[in-house]
């Protein structure tokens, strides 16, 4: 059945030639003033170009000039309509707008009258919105008419089967004597109406509160002056009825004041506007301060879309008094809230008035627009009614118009049998659900609007399916599920499904394979890129050109850098500028950079920052080394090195090369972006903090991948590529790769070890223990990581022994592979004993006296285990209180490995008998034992 076969009413109407005879025109208008007065709208009629038959107010209201519209019913004020001169009738807006205007056709004149009920002056606004419907009568003989709109009468429509709404159709032409005719509808905005002409000041109006209400204020809420839903009722003013003028001040607290913001809320005013459409704002606006502290303390600047960015319109350090044009480009939905505040409080403030303010929208002038109602294609659903109103414009005025009812009825008498379809499958979306309609499963036929039927999932088939409700929600998840089709009256049918995900993954990889500039590649006007903590650093605080030249050298400490290695096609002059947003450097080598010697073949650069009379740094200009320009060879290699005055400094920099004409330069060596370069050697093992791609899917998905590492060009760089695979639960999968580059190891930051030789600042001597200290003990050169292979460290030990202890003089050399330096140190270790020795002396010693004699002769027993931490052959002696020691056979006051020691003519008692160990550094022990004598 094709589609639309229902129209048979609308074409029926067609094909019979009738078309509405009346005639329409549009008037709105506004008028303010006391109700005492009183205040009379009247109508203006001109726009009629034949007899008025009927006058259909769209709007009407009395109100306060403020918006507030409940005045009429407390009694302040009503109206008194006067058709032709003659009263028809009174009252508030709901009797006015109830009022038959064609029993008094034809209509010669219409007027709103404004009446005090409370003896009390109030002032009143009222606002129509008219449409008058005329004739135009004919001539005999078929006189040229007038340019009239042909539209047609009211539709009714049935919808197809299945159908729950109808895409609106309908058509309009011009008739008559018309400088164009139109047959095409357009979809636009009318000209903008008439508004305000006098001067608006806000300040009679909410505002926000910052005491009672919350910060940022919402460009949405009442206390806007456009706000959709404001205390006083609609809209004073949006972008299609502007003011003449606004007029805004901000607060002051000073009463020397000349009047500045007397009637201000709070310390600032603010007025909002809300674009309808797209278009441009423009105002004039002339700034007033009386600030003794100038302008900066009272600003004047607007915020977008309830952002609370302080846009200055104004110059903040400029004039007490400033004018200018403000203009800004507005989307629809768009608001801008314009500000004048201050800051000081306490001081004069400023006033601002803008003028002029046009708000240009692209706005049909010419053809047939619709004015309201659904547009050709809009759903009208059914049991709906909607009304379609037509203007048609010429010159951006009104000169007829039109309105007609198109009304939409369901499918009539579908069928009560229902069928369903088995086993249907189902992509999901990209939530990983699928949404279920009753078209989806339905089959056969003719059904009403789908909408009238419902779904049910299940995950296993119910047992009793009357009015079950399934236990799956409908979008449905990931999986095998029983679906149930219920029609209003409960009847059912069932079907199975089965929901799929077919979306793949998507994957985007940082880090493309290659570099972001490879080799041979032409460098960009500007070369960009960060210093971060993951470059290299050098040693900057040399003192040479451009790298710190004048007076002055960069910051010890670490400077990070950045290297292009760049060829040049032609020979000639290039010019080397840039910033890093504070002090850049830049150098020029014709060979490889050594970090370690930043000096070293340095031909030219940036630089030379001297120290101001200010105490501000800046660079010398021009002249001799401190020229950025330099002469550069075709086809040798240069190496551009970047880096900061100060040290650890991070931050963004860019540098620009001006070459000769013609000339260009290109990468000799591949450039990575900043995220995908890391200083120092790949290692296996470690988890580096790579940049992973971004990837989606609608369901979910695992990364996984897989990565091969390579020498790179450089000596003791390396080169990691990474080939990532997304996949997701239903094994959909999408790749890419990426590459990192380790741009190897330098010996900036290199370290020697300290001396161990007690001096200040230096470490203590060590403590001998019978060898000599290894560089675990006193440190090797650190400061670096030699992963790569490429740093080889040596060392030789020159030993000198003392009178007590020893002093070692360790040759270290380390030896950079990449760049070929060589450095050496001398570190000095001092070997020296504070350690006395240890023995074991015996148990106390008991002896009689000898025969007939009251004395003791005594063998001194040996001490034992006599060690010593450094002295291999400590000695050790005896003293007594008791008889004479005899046995020193060398006379050296020491007990020899051939000597026994004894004590004679020990007399009767307690003595005490003292061993004493001591080693070559002087270092002793004692111990004593009690020998005691008795008779026997």
């Amino acid at each position: 059945m094709k589609k639309y076969l229902k129209l048979f009413t609308i074409v029926m109407f067609l094909l019979s030639g009738i078309y509405a005879t009346a005639q329409t025109c549009n008037y709105v208008g506004t008028v303010q003033g006391r109700d005492d007065d009183p205040t009379v709208l009247t109508v203006d009629l001109s726009c009629a170009t034949g007899d008025i038959t009927n006058v259909i107010l769209n709007s009407y209201s009395i109100h306060s000039q403020y918006g507030a519209t409940s005045y009429c019913s407390y009694g302040w004020y009503h109206t008194e309509v006067f058709v032709n001169g003659n009263y028809v009738g009174g009252g508030c807006d709901d009797v006015v707008m109830a009022i038959d205007f064609s029993q008094y056709a034809p209509i010669t004149s219409l007027e709103f009258v404004s009446v005090d009920d409370d003896n009390f002056s109030d002032g009143v606004q009222m606002d129509v919105d008219a449409d008058i419907e005329f004739s135009i009568g004919g001539g005999g003989g078929g006189a040229a008419a007038a340019c009239n709109l042909d539209c047609p009468g009211d539709m009714v429509v049935y919808l197809d089967p299945g159908d729950c709404c109808w895409p609106a159709q309908y058509d309009a032409r011009t008739e008559g004597d018309c400088n164009t005719h139109y047959d095409t509808i357009l979809q636009g905005t009318p000209p903008p109406l008439l508004g305000f002409q006098a001067p608006f000041d806000p300040s009679g109006f909410d505002e926000y509160d910052p005491n009672t209400q919350a910060f940022p204020p919402n460009f949405d809420e009442e206390w806007t002056i456009n706000g959709p839903a404001s205390t006083y009722g609609p809209s004073m003013f949006d972008l299609s009825n502007l003011p003449s003028s606004i007029f805004m001040e901000c607060y002051d607290d000073n009463s020397a004041c000349s009047g500045n913001g007397d009637q201000a809320y709070w310390n600032y005013t603010m007025v909002n506007f809300i674009a309808t459409e797209e278009g441009d704002l423009s105002f004039d606006w002339n700034y007033h301060t009386e600030d003794v502290d100038g302008a900066y303390w009272d600003d004047f600047g607007y915020m977008f879309n309830g952002v609370w960015g302080l846009n200055d319109i104004y110059d903040p350090f400029g004039a007490d008094d400033q004018t200018g044009t403000f203009t800004l480009h507005m989307n629809a939905g768009d608001n801008l809230a314009l500000y004048v505040r201050t800051l000081d409080f306490f001081s004069c403030g400023a006033d601002v008035t803008l003028s002029n303010l046009v708000f240009g929208a692209a706005a049909v002038t010419d053809g047939i627009v619709l004015a309201d109602g659904p547009y050709i294609g809009d759903p009208i659903c059914d049991g709906e009614t909607q009304t379609v109103k037509l203007y048609l414009l010429e010159s951006s005025a009104i000169i007829d118009s039109c309105q007609f009812d198109i009304t939409v009825h369901e499918y009539q008498n579908p069928t009560t049998t229902l069928a369903c379809n088995d086993n249907v499958q189902i992509s999901v979306d990209d939530q990983c659900v699928g949404m279920v309609t009753p078209d989806m499963i339905l089959e056969g036929g003719p059904y009403g609007c789908y909408d009238d039927y419902t779904v049910q999932i299940f995950s296993s088939m119910p047992d009793n399916v009357t009015g079950a409700i399934g236990d799956i929600p409908n979008p449905a998840p990931l999986g095998n599920w029983v679906v149930g089709i219920y029609d209003e009256t409960g009847n059912n049918c069932w079907s199975t499904i089965t929901v799929l995900d077919k979306i793949p993954p998507t994957i985007e990889c940082a880090c493309p394979v290659g570099g972001e500039f490879p080799a041979g590649s032409v460098a960009p006007g500007s070369i960009t890129g960060t210093f971060s903590e993951i470059d290299k650093t050098a040693a900057l605080y040399s003192q040479c050109w451009d790298f710190g030249t004048g007076d002055q050298v960069p910051d010890h400490g670490n400077h990070y850098y950045d290297v292009y290695a760049i060829n040049v096609s032609e020979t000639g002059t290039y010019a080397f500028s840039g910033s890093d947003g504070n002090k850049m450097l830049i150098g020029i080598f014709d060979v490889p950079f050594n970090a370690v010697n930043v000096c070293a073949n340095m031909i030219g650069g940036m630089g030379g920052y001297v120290l101001g009379s200010s105490g501000l740094f800046y660079e010398e200009p021009g002249g001799g080394n401190l020229d950025n320009t330099i002469e550069l060879v075709a086809n040798v290699t240069y190496y551009v090195v970047v880096s900061d005055f100060d040290a650890d400094y991070l931050g963004g920099h860019a540098i620009t090369i001006e070459t000769p004409q013609g000339a260009e330069v290109t990468f000799a060596k591949t450039v990575y972006a900043d995220d995908c370069e890391l200083a120092g050697c790949y290692e296996d093992g470690v988890d580096y903090d790579f940049v992973l791609p971004e990837f989606a899917d609608n369901c979910s998905a695992n990364l996984t991948w897989t990565q091969t590492v390579r020498e790179g060009e450089d000596c003791g760089t390396y080169v990691v590529t990474r080939h990532y695979t997304v996949t997701d639960g239903s094994g959909l999968t999408a790749e890419c790769s990426s590459e990192y580059f380790f741009k190897g190891i330098d010996l900036t930051n290199m370290v020697w070890p300290s001396n161990f030789d007690d001096l200040p600042e230096n470490n203590p001597m060590l403590e001998c223990d019978g060898a000599l200290p290894t560089p675990d003990v006193t440190g090797a050169p650190s400061g670096f990581n030699d992963a790569c292979g490429t740093i080889e460290v040596f060392y030789n030990d020159q030993v000198y022994d003392l009178e007590c202890g020893t002093k070692i003089l360790r040759y270290w050399t380390v030896v950079d592979d990449c760049t070929g330096g060589v450095y050496e140190y001398i570190q000095v270790i001092r070997i020296t004993d504070t350690t006395a020795p240890t023995f074991m002396a015996p148990e106390d010693i008991t002896a009689k006296t000898k025969a007939y004699v009251c004395n003791s002769d005594i063998e001194v027993p040996a001490m034992m285990h006599l060690e010593d931490n450094c002295d291999a052959y400590p000695q050790w002696w005896v003293t007594t209180n008791g008889g004479t020691l005899v046995g020193d056979l060398n006379f050296n006051g020491f007990v020899d490995a051939n000597e026994t020691w004894y004590i004679l003519n020990v007399p009767e008692g307690e003595y005490e008998l003292c061993y004493h160990a001591i080693d070559n550094c002087g270092n002793q022990t004692d111990a004593c034992v009690t020998v005691t004598v008795f008779d026997g």
